[in-house]
């Protein structure tokens, strides 16, 4: 048969199935039967992994089944399946997948439509079929159940449960703000709008009143620089400071107020003529107790004695000196307060020269001793060292040479035979001679390392030798320098002599500047009077104050002295005034200018709440109709359920059991479908035949009729929908059947392979249940087919076990 969708599989050492075996399919009906353990179940699972890739009953039980595919003792198996070209993308003929390890490599023969419909609506493998109204109820999570998956498809509720699950969002506000960035973001912004206007408005309240207070300040400021009466109601000249123009005009006035006295020139010119008062009363108070004429002259006769004593000293002692001074500055010496000081440092500094020349030289001799005595070591060592050199190598090469030819105790150099002298054998003596000349060899080596060491030792000691001759003086240095120690060490000699008198003339030399001092200071006094009157006249002229003549200095003095004390206290006050009105009004245009600040901050987040807030109002505008869409959505959805499971899916499936199991009471169906947040929410029920609900099928049916309740329900979701692979493959479905369930059965099988045109392969282990099968599908009509495999010790017939039952006239009927 031509167009059945599967043709043929060949298989590989896979589990079972040891070796290669290719299998024809191409039937509608093929039957596969072998006893327990001969490769049933691996024949439709290796079908299964061409077919789609993967085997799913096996990777429920164990992600990692692929390690375990391959047959015991091989490294991998591989399968090919064949397929009409309708169901498959690949060109040309299907290459083979490979299974092994912890991959499968290859490419499935099915689209991955057909594929995914393969594994969930065709294949019903014999470990499911126990389990599948439980892997059909199982969920994971918020997941929905395989069953109410294959219910949405059936439905067609695929948009309808997409448009549900994008507008779910809708029925809550938070979810909606993480799918919808721009409204949580307008919503954040909102309420920070909100905030900031809370926080602005309070600080504009805040800096109002900071601006009533600065306010007053500064009318305060005002009152005291005499722009506004001290008491009493204000001018009309106050009032047109405040009304015209307000604060700004008021603030103007201040500062061109300020600005137009200059207190603090006039303040520094009354400085000025405090101190010199201060200053000329000082004087005064000297004049009060000026020396007379008599003081004058003995001060005058006190300087004359002083200045003839330092003349007889220098003129005795003072060539002395300055020859000694001229002599120290030609030997070098810088000379400050401490002559003596600066010869005993740079004799000092020549002497400590001196000694390391002595320290170098002594060091240059023990250094060329030590380099001469290892000189005469290493000549005796080298003539050693060559000697031995060369006696130890010419003779070891020639015993060496010799050695190889001794055959016998007869030399071969000289024909003697060392047998005669009884000490043994020749060829033992030339070994023992080789061997002490071996140890020659070592004290060879010591030699060498002897030598070796000696010549750095050598080496050093020049390189020391060369450092020391370089920092050594050459001769007419080294003269110079000790004639300057000797000049420096006499230079010293003759301060020592040279102190008392260098002492007695810096005595006398002070004695004549102090008497010249004072004499000075008598006779400055003299002249005090009339430079005290015009010095207080010129103070008077600065400060505005007449001078009366016929006061006394004294008098003069504290009036002038008095005047200019009061002024600097009336400059000092208004200097407060105008220092205080400065600050009031830098204040004052500070809190202004917070306050405009504060109320344009103020306008700004109005602004921006009202705009933010008309975005969150049109959002959950939005969100109001996505609920009302998803609302009526949810209620066409629950009313198309109910209507199909009621009149559509419900009916399949009661009919199909009830074909399978005539006898059983209670027939398995759906429960009413219900709606959640996770999806739909399908239970299994039992109705019995006479009315009346029983429990779920899990308690109410046997093994038996709970295994045909599965496979009914199977095959009630396979016909269900358009199939997109015409097949249907089961794995031993009838092990639990009694002969009625078989019976009915094998009708069903037929009906599906002729009436509904789908390609059934069935395997079963019993040998009976097999043949009763194989005659229950034989062919009907011409063009029908059968294909029967048997796996076992069959397969190693010469047909393989391989038979394809075609029509053939019945012999009977014909004649």
């Amino acid at each position: 048969m031509a167009d059945v969708p599967i043709r043929s599989i060949t298989i590989s050492d896979f589990r079972r199935l040891d070796g290669t075996r290719t299998l024809p399919l191409d039937a509608p009906i093929v039957l596969i039967h072998g006893a327990n353990g001969t490769g049933k179940t691996s024949v439709l699972s290796a079908l299964e992994l061409g077919l789609t890739g993967q085997i799913r009953s096996l990777q429920r039980q164990d992600p990692r089944y692929t390690a375990h595919l391959p047959t015991l003792g091989q490294d991998f198996a591989t399968v090919r399946v064949e397929v009409d070209r309708s169901f498959t993308n690949n060109e040309g003929p299907n290459a083979p997948l490979t299974a092994g390890g912890s991959r499968i490599e290859g490419t499935p023969a099915l689209t991955p439509e057909a594929s995914n419909f393969y594994g969930e609506r065709c294949y019903l493998d014999q470990a499911s079929l126990g389990r599948l109204l439980e892997i059909y109820q199982h969920r994971e999570g918020k997941q929905e159940s395989a069953l109410a998956q294959f219910v949405n498809e059936l439905l067609g509720l695929e948009q309808l449960d997409a448009l549900r699950t994008g507008l779910s969002a809708a029925n809550d506000l938070r979810s909606l703000k993480k799918l919808a960035d721009h409204l949580a973001d307008a919503a954040n912004r909102a309420d920070r709008a909100t905030a900031d206007l809370t926080e602005t408005t309070r600080d504009l309240t805040q800096v109002g009143t900071e601006v009533v207070r600065a306010r007053a300040v500064v009318h305060a400021a005002a009152r005291s620089l005499g722009l506004m009466p001290l008491e009493g109601p204000p001018t009309d000249e106050a009032l047109t400071l405040v009304e015209d123009g307000g604060d700004d005009h008021l603030i103007r006035a201040i500062r061109r107020t300020v600005a137009d006295q200059d207190l603090d020139t006039e303040r520094a010119k009354l400085l000025a003529v405090q101190r010199d008062l201060f200053a000329l009363g000082g004087r005064l108070d000297a004049a009060a107790a000026r020396p007379s004429a008599h003081e004058l002259t003995d001060m005058r006769d006190q300087l004359d004695q002083a200045q003839q004593r330092l003349k007889r000293w220098d003129s005795k002692e003072g060539s002395d000196i300055q020859a000694w001074q001229r002599a120290a500055g030609a030997a070098g010496v810088v000379l400050d307060t401490d002559p003596g000081a600066n010869i005993e440092q740079a004799l000092n500094d020549v002497q400590r020269r001196l000694d390391s020349q002595t320290a170098f030289r002594a060091q240059q001799e023990t250094t060329q001793s030590r380099i001469d005595a290892d000189q005469r070591r290493l000549e005796p060592l080298q003539e050693r060292l060559l000697d031995a050199q060369e006696h130890a190598t010419a003779l070891v090469e020639a015993l060496a040479s010799v050695r190889t030819v001794i055959m016998s105790d007869v030399c071969p150099v000289c024909d003697r035979d060392y047998a005669e002298l009884g000490s043994g054998h020749l060829s033992s003596h030339v070994d023992a001679k080789v061997a002490q000349l071996s140890e020659q060899g070592q004290r060879l080596l010591d030699l060498r390392k002897e030598r070796d060491a000696l010549l750095a030792t050598i080496v050093r000691s020049e390189a020391d030798l060369e450092k020391t001759t370089a920092a050594l003086l050459e001769h007419a240095q080294l003269r110079k320098l000790e004639e300057r120690a000797a000049e420096l060490t006499r230079l010293r000699d003759a301060w020592q002599m040279l102190r008392p008198a260098v002492e007695a003339g810096s005595s006398l030399r002070t004695a004549a500047i102090r008497a010249r001092r004072r004499f000075e200071e008598l006779e400055t006094a003299t002249s005090e009077d009339h430079f005290a009157r015009t010095e207080l006249a010129r103070c008077a002229d600065i400060l505005g104050h007449p001078v009366p003549d016929e006061e006394s200095v004294r008098a003069l003095w504290e009036i002038l002295s008095t005047a200019a004390g009061s002024r600097l206290g009336e400059i000092g006050s208004q200097a407060d005034a105008h220092r205080d009105a400065t600050a009031a009004v830098e204040q004052m245009e500070q809190a202004l200018r917070r306050q405009a600040d504060a109320v344009a901050r103020v306008a700004s987040a109005a602004q921006r709440k009202s705009e933010w807030e008309a975005c969150v109002k049109e959002g959950r505008r939005r969100q109001a109709v996505a609920r009302a869409i998803y609302d009526a959505a949810t209620e066409v959805r629950t009313n198309v359920v109910q209507r199909v499971f009621t009149q559509s899916l419900n009916h399949v499936w009661m009919s199909l059991f009830s074909r399978l199991a005539p006898n059983e009471g209670f027939i398995p169906s759906f429960g009413i479908p219900t709606s959640s947040k996770s999806g739909l929410e399908l239970t299994l029920r039992t109705i019995h035949r006479e009315g009346g609900e029983g429990g779920s099928p899990q308690m109410m049916l046997s093994a038996g009729n709970l295994n045909t309740a599965a496979l009914s329900l199977f095959l009630a979701l396979h016909l269900a929908v358009d199939p997109v692979i015409p097949c249907l493959v089961f794995d031993d479905p009838v092990q639990a059947m009694d002969e009625v369930h078989v019976a009915q059965f094998a009708g069903l099988i037929r009906m599906l392979a002729k009436q509904h045109e789908r390609q059934v392969i069935v395997a079963v282990h019993e040998r009976e249940l097999f043949d009763y099968l194989t005659l229950e599908l034989s062919p009907a009509y011409e063009g029908d087919e059968l294909l029967t495999i048997e796996l076992g010790e069959r397969a190693l017939e010469q047909d393989h076990g391989i038979t394809r039952h075609l029509w053939t006239p019945d012999p009977a009927i014909a004649g």
